[in-house]
């Protein structure tokens, strides 16, 4: 059975044409806004570049909402002295941050005695004219200020020199009837590894053939040793009890990383274990798989 519902025309002209009336756009900010420069709290004078010169860029926002200050650019044009010539302030013109209405905002407070006081760009006794720009939501926003350098020339600190191995070596912990400075199965290996300053150092040592697998009672295949400025360690061939053959090398690493963990300088080499044979440590001429290893790889730090 069909049921039909009829509704008025009018009813459904009405429901059509009844769309929400469009938000009525934010009344633009107003008042002004204003850049304001300083250094060591003026607007203008002489100073001795020994005591620092710190520029101060600030926003006064008279407007009636919150200002958005995108980028900064300090840049320095030289009125007088031979020494010195226009440079810009070595900062991230990237700002991004809200400037409150009805006050006065500090956006950047940075040190500029070294490039206004040093070469290339500058030298104390030279005028100069110091102009911030600001890239805002009101518009670009500038100040300017005079000021002159005396004194004398600001010491330009060297930054630090990265670190470097200055030691790697090893030897046999005990006597051995191993001839070159090799390792039987009876003897093991003591590495150490410095670095030139108090840097993160590191040991690796790992199979020259790829495997790492642990399946022995004794010794290690691969190994990670960490410290500080200076690591040792003890390397053995793994073995079990009534092994037969413990032959094998290893490579191993001394690494030197910076604070953020990236290896600045390395050195490696290779230690080649000769092992047991027939639960006897064997004196040379080795077996073949040994002498091949050992032409192989090894070599001094």
């Amino acid at each position: 059975m069909r049921y039909s519902l009829a509704v008025p025309l009018t009813l459904l002209m009405a429901c059509s044409s009844s769309a929400p009336s469009p938000t009525p756009p934010s009344p633009a900010p107003t008042g002004q806004a204003s850049a304001d420069l300083k250094l060591n709290a003026q607007k203008s004078g002489t100073f001795d570049c020994a005591g620092g010169l710190f520029f101060v860029t600030s926003v006064l926002n008279q407007t009636t909402a919150p200002l958005r200050v995108d980028t900064l650019n300090l840049t320095f044009t030289k009125v007088s002295g031979s020494a010195c010539s226009n440079n810009a302030a070595p900062i991230d013109p990237q700002v991004g941050m809200s400037a409150a209405p009805g006050v006065s905002t500090e956006i950047r407070r940075v040190d500029l005695a070294v490039p206004l006081c040093s070469a290339p760009s500058g030298a104390p006794g030279c005028d100069w004219l110091g102009k911030a720009t600001l890239t805002t939501s009101f518009g670009t926003l500038t100040d300017e200020i005079p000021f002159r350098t005396s004194g004398t020339a600001a010491a330009v600190i060297p930054a630090p020199a990265p670190p470097h191995v200055v030691d790697f070596s090893w030897r046999n912990e005990t006597v051995t009837l191993a001839c070159d400075n090799l390792l039987t199965g009876a003897d093991f290996a003591s590495i150490h590894c410095s670095a030139d300053a108090a840097a993160p150092v590191r040991i690796r040592i790992a199979d020259v053939s790829g495997n790492c697998r642990s399946s022995s009672s004794h010794g290690k295949r691969c190994d990670t040793i960490e410290g500080t400025q200076t690591v040792t360690a003890n390397w053995e061939a793994p073995y079990d009890t009534g092994s037969t053959s413990t032959a094998m090398t290893v490579l191993v690493t001394c690494e030197v990383s910076d604070s953020r963990g990236q290896v600045i300088d390395s050195r490696s080499t290779c230690i080649p274990s000769i092992g047991y044979e027939n639960q006897h440590a064997f004196p040379p001429p080795w077996p073949d798989y040994c002498q091949a290893q050992i032409i192989g790889c090894h070599r001094r730090p």
